[in-house]
């Protein structure tokens, strides 16, 4: 049986048809292991958040080569040019549409190195220790994916290696622009939510970028470890088919190597 991420169109904007809610990372405070407070801009997130009995270490591979460095807190808004920054929307360098301002906060993290000047193609790592038994579900946000060449791969890994579940983001032309106008596609300056459930037990999580331009950053946010707020509804396939067919909602196949639609909510 096939499952699929129902999403509704609600006054134009798409939402989460019963939102849970989650404990989320949402860095705009530094782990209790770096001494707690507010980040600085391009500060290296070198400690580990604890949440909801879960350890988790944040590492980021430029070049998808092997080697993994810290990543790196980036502050919302130009912060003066030539200052590395995570992504450029329509409103600016780091700077959401009008509405996802509360959403994206004050702080995200991004690579290591600085998008136009390294060209990274990036892997980000998230690394789980947990004291209260098997995690089976995470959730999380990357922002900005630009026109049809930015795309991202999801990977969900138990202790040994093994892929637990897999998701591929829609492109930023997949997404239809909601009535904002941008060249850049239905997710510029917006967010992307990816989802996990019912998985056996989460141990590591990458985030890694497989479109076909290399001058393109990541900005990742609302990182919740435990819980997925883009939860999947089961339905049998026949049902699947007639959805498709009648064009009801939006609808995203999930499966071992699947496409999500994006969960955007306006604050």
């Amino acid at each position: 049986m096939k499952r699929l991420a129902l999403v509704a169109i609600v006054g134009g904007y798409i939402a989460l048809c019963s939102p849970l809610q989650a404990t989320v990372i949402d860095f705009e405070t530094l782990p209790a292991s770096m001494g707690g407070g507010t980040p600085k801009d391009d500060q290296l997130l070198t400690g580990a958040y604890v949440i909801d009995g879960v350890t988790l270490e944040f590492m980021v591979d430029d070049g998808q080569d092997g080697t993994w460095a810290n990543p790196r807190f980036e502050q919302t808004g130009e912060q003066g040019f030539p200052d590395p920054w995570g992504y450029t929307s329509a409103a600016g360098r780091d700077t959401p549409l009008a509405g996802y301002e509360a959403q994206q906060g004050q702080w995200f993290i991004r690579p290591n190195s600085n998008i136009y000047s390294d060209f990274p193609r990036t892997t980000l790592r998230i690394q789980y220790t947990s004291t209260s038994g098997p995690v089976t579900a995470a959730s999380g946000e990357i922002w900005d994916i630009d026109r049809n060449y930015e795309q991202w791969l999801v990977t969900a890994f138990d202790a040994t290696g093994s892929i637990l579940d897999e998701i591929i983001s829609p492109k930023g032309t997949d997404v239809p622009l909601d009535g904002t106008t941008s060249k850049y596609g239905g997710l510029d300056g917006r967010p992307w939510t990816f989802g996990f459930t019912g998985l056996s037990d989460i141990r590591e999580i990458q985030v890694s970028y497989i479109g076909t331009l290399s001058t393109v950053g990541l900005a990742f946010n609302n990182f919740s470890p435990t819980v997925s707020i883009a939860d999947p509804i089961t339905i049998p396939e026949p049902a699947t088919l007639f959805l498709l067919a009648t064009g009801v909602g939006m609808l995203g196949l999930t499966r071992r190597r699947k496409m999500t639609q994006p969960v955007l909510a306006r604050t």
